[in-house]
């Protein structure tokens, strides 16, 4: 009985002392294990946009490259111009009215043209989005969990800005250089009408190619969707009988 008593006064006594000391220390080693067990794709895709920026930025250095970013664009508008030119002063007839119609036609097409010329030569000289991304991700902090989360969604920021910039300039060109072919194509002779309807093909390129900025973004988020996405897999399996048959299974990764 007296081996009783004492244990349950020990009990009584030391046990919530211990509890006590232990809910009141630090809970920064909580909220570090906490943050550990959580995932953030952020951080987990490979590459992390951060890095992305870094190769992207090498890659604007390069001659050529910035050139390369909206070729597509710069198709379409350098057909519209040819196009423009072709079709000056070919009226389809011979009245005064469609004379005119000609000339705006032919002088609207090469002003969209030369517009969207000198628009992508002042982007691929002047512009440099992953370059200025890369410089504001180098200034931040990146010691704690915190910090490099912020810092790597700011990175996808510095992705997506271009990628929506170039999705608003895929869209202006494909309507101005399609009305403008339309437009040649309507009040045109027919070396004008040739032109105008292979423009207004053409026109259609920067949406079967869309531009470098895009591509990297879209890629980006491809690499992200992967993380969490499921893994199909075939191969061949026994049954009760211990025949193999074909067997196709998915299965998801959280």
């Amino acid at each position: 009985m007296t081996f009783n008593i004492t244990l349950c006064i020990f009990v009584y006594l030391f046990v919530p002392a211990a509890m006590a000391q232990k809910s009141s220390s630090p809970s920064s080693s909580t909220e570090q294990e906490s943050g550990k067990s959580l995932h953030y794709p952020e951080l987990e895709v490979t590459p992390r946009a951060s890095e992305r920026l870094r190769i992207e930025a090498e890659r604007e250095k390069k001659g050529l490259e910035p050139w390369k970013v909206h070729w597509a664009i710069e198709a379409s508008a350098l057909s519209t111009l040819v196009a423009g030119v072709t079709a000056y002063d070919r009226p389809e007839g011979t009245e005064q009215s469609r004379r005119d119609n000609n000339k705006w036609a032919s002088q609207a097409a090469i002003g969209v043209g030369l517009g969207w010329l000198a628009i992508t030569s002042y982007a691929a000289l002047n512009y440099r989005p992953y370059k200025r991304g890369y410089l504001e991700y180098m200034s931040r902090p990146k010691q704690t969990l915190r910090e490099q989360l912020i810092t790597e969604r700011m990175a996808e920021e510095a992705l997506e800005t271009p990628a929506q910039f170039g999705r608003v300039m895929q869209w202006l060109s494909v309507a101005t250089n399609l009305g403008a072919s339309t437009y040649i194509v309507s009040t045109s002779a027919r070396e004008g009408r040739i032109m105008g309807f292979i423009s207004g093909i053409v026109s259609f390129s920067p949406l079967l190619f869309p531009s470098r900025w895009q591509v990297v973004e879209g890629q980006h988020q491809i690499y992200k969707k992967k993380i969490y996405g499921p893994v199909a897999q075939f191969g061949l399996n026994p049954d009760s009988r211990g025949k193999l048959i074909p067997m196709w299974g998915l299965s998801f990764n959280w």
